[in-house]
């Protein structure tokens, strides 16, 4: 069979070779001896009814070109094959652009994979959306374990956060957002839940706006989310310890003047009820007297416990055998029902604190529990030593680095929600009936811990009960022996001591004139000043001995300190009893609270005043 070529008029424009100059000539001719020996084989399966094709290159214009070639069986009615046609086309461009395409494809692969963001394409109109690998590994799935529908998302979407996840979306698709952006929580493959931001944005609409088309993001911000509550839970804490600063510094600066009045009315009360002569109903109201403003003056002292302003006597204690000395007393205070434990640490560090401010905080957090157990409970004690490092602090705000002496209150009542745990150190705040109690135990325990360069931790399980964690610096130093109250001076001792001539110095004259009183009922002979000149010009012309000066610290002109100096460079034997209304914060830099000075804190009892006379003449023998 003779090839002979015929061609069409695009290969006649395409070639620029006239179609009547094909005729007659064979096919290897036109296209040429390489074309042809690549085309031969092709030829061949079109003769026998095959129909095929290959790419090849040809020279065009003086310009490398792609083609299409295809070879197709031409058949007569008798379905004989009589011949072939040869079909070229241009693919240059074609294969450009599927190259092109190709790369970009590669491009976003790369960027998709060294992204850690998950990517989603939604087709609206065919509810179809493809998740990445990335989407697909962020929550812990394979490719092929993701359908790819909406409904699968919002399967895996927390149920407190669906509405807000489809809200977002709708808001979007109506055209009211620039774009869709949520923070949702997605469930993983394992079950957990974590904290995503998913974006997204329409991508293209129909003809009608209305939008075909969606693609967006979701990117893990859960470490974020952690960081973030936990640094809100850190500012609530350094918020609640300046507020509780601020309560401190009222209560403090109202303590002064309340004290001074209470001393009034308990001194008065007290001589009052020394009176034998007393009718019964005129003893039970001054007795009723008394006792409120003995209460009252309790709450002063809590109040300035909490706001760390007590004036204290702290020494080295052993904590293990101060507890133990206590066991016996809390268990009588708390009741049969509650079953009272101890756990201590043998090797435990020694403190320094106030022993009496030791066992109010024991006191008060036993009691703390008391009040959340119902019926019959359980209260554990325990000692342990502690190192607090720099990751500790980091969570807790109030907590500095270094070793401590942890006591830890357990119990297991009712426990508390986060709103109360928020208050409990607030003075005045309290969960317990009316009349049952004023909520100044734990603004007492905060008080005192935090005087004490220590912190308070607190775990609650509602339901289940609480566990309060003191923690108090260790003192590298051997135990001190627990000071014991003084004991009476000898009969002969009293006698002279009541011989004594005491000054006494206090700017309020109401307060001047009842220790005056309470001093005089006891056989003591008074020189009273109402303030430091009057008490020099007494000193001055009272030739014989005076053998106490009883002072207020803080005065006008000049504190007590400084008379007491001033006195003793006069009468050098002069023994020195200091008292103050004011809290200790502001007394601590008047040089009073120091070892081996004598302190008396306003408000006070007769028998109080008058034991610490003795006690300070006693000093005399």
């Amino acid at each position: 069979m003779r090839l002979h070529p015929v061609a069409n008029s695009a290969y006649e424009q395409l070639f620029r070779i006239p179609r009547g100059q094909l005729i007659g000539r064979h096919i290897r001719e036109v296209v040429g001896e390489r074309l042809w020996s690549e085309s031969v084989p092709y030829v061949r399966r079109a003769l026998v009814g095959e129909t095929d094709s290959f790419e090849t290159h040809f020279t065009m214009f003086g310009q490398q070109r792609l083609a299409l070639m295809r070879y197709i069986p031409d058949v007569n009615q008798a379905n004989e094959v009589v011949g072939f046609f040869s079909v070229g086309l241009d693919i240059t461009d074609v294969r450009q652009f599927e190259t092109a395409l190709s790369e970009s494809e590669e491009r976003l692969r790369f960027a998709l994979d060294a992204t850690s963001d998950g990517v989603w394409d939604w087709h609206i109109a065919e509810a179809r959306v493809y998740f990445s690998a990335q989407w697909c590994r962020l929550l812990g799935y394979s490719p092929d374990e993701v359908p790819g529908t909406t409904d699968f998302f919002f399967s895996i979407v927390h149920p407190d956060d669906v509405a807000r996840a489809r809200f977002a979306t709708e808001e979007h698709l109506a055209g009211l957002t620039e774009t869709k952006q949520n923070e949702v929580r997605l469930q993983t493959k394992s079950g957990e839940y974590r904290w995503f931001l998913d974006r997204g944005k329409v991508v293209a609409q129909g003809d009608d706006g209305q939008p075909l088309r969606m693609v967006g993001t979701i990117a893990d911000i859960t470490t974020s989310k952690q960081a973030e509550s936990e640094r809100a839970r850190l500012e609530l804490q350094l918020r609640q310890a300046q507020k509780m600063e601020s309560i401190g510094r009222l209560a403090g600066g109202v303590a002064h003047d309340f004290n001074n009045m209470l001393g009034i009315i308990l001194g008065h009360t007290d001589v009052a009820l020394e009176h034998a002569s007393l009718v019964p109903s005129v003893r039970a109201d001054l007795l009723a007297a008394r006792n409120a403003a003995t209460r009252s003056a309790d709450i002063v002292r809590q109040l300035l416990a909490f706001a760390r302003q007590q004036s204290v006597a702290p020494i080295v204690v052993d904590l293990n055998a101060r507890i133990g000395g206590l066991l016996s007393l809390l268990a009588r205070l708390l009741g049969e029902d509650i079953h009272v434990t101890s756990q201590a640490d043998p090797a435990l560090w020694p403190v320094r604190i106030d022993p009496s401010q030791l066992d109010q905080v024991l006191t008060n957090l036993c009691v703390n529990a008391r009040k959340a157990i119902v019926g019959v409970g359980n209260i554990a004690i325990e000692t342990a030593n502690v190192e607090i490092d720099a990751w500790y602090c980091a969570n807790h705000a109030l907590a500095v680095p270094g070793s401590y002496v942890r006591l830890t209150v357990t119990d297991n009542g009712c426990g508390m929600d986060e709103e109360t745990l928020a208050k409990i150190f607030e003075p005045f705040f309290t969960t317990s009936d009316t009349g049952e109690g004023i909520g100044l135990g734990l603004a007492t325990v905060f008080g005192v811990v935090t005087l004490n360069r220590g912190f308070v931790h607190v775990t609650i399980t509602p339901g289940h009960g609480a566990s309060f964690e003191i923690f108090l610096p260790r003192h590298h130093g051997a135990v001190d022996a627990t000071p014991s109250r003084s004991a009476d001076p000898s009969a002969d001792s009293a006698t002279r001591a009541r011989t004594a001539t005491i000054l006494v110095v206090e700017d309020e004259p109401a307060l001047l004139a009842i220790a005056t009183r309470m001093l005089e009922s006891n056989g003591y002979r008074v020189l009273r000043a109402g303030g430091p000149a009057e008490a020099l010009q007494i000193v001055d012309e009272h030739p014989a001995r005076i053998d106490l000066l009883v002072t207020d610290v803080i005065m006008p002109g000049m504190n007590g300190h400084a008379l007491a100096r001033r006195l003793l460079e006069k009468r050098p034997g002069l023994r020195v009893l200091y008292m103050s209304g004011y809290p200790s914060d502001v007394i601590a830099d008047q040089g009073v609270l120091v070892d081996g000075v004598q302190f008396l804190q306003k408000p006070f009892l007769i028998s109080e005043f008058n034991g610490k006379v003795r006690d300070t003449l006693a000093l005399m023998e």
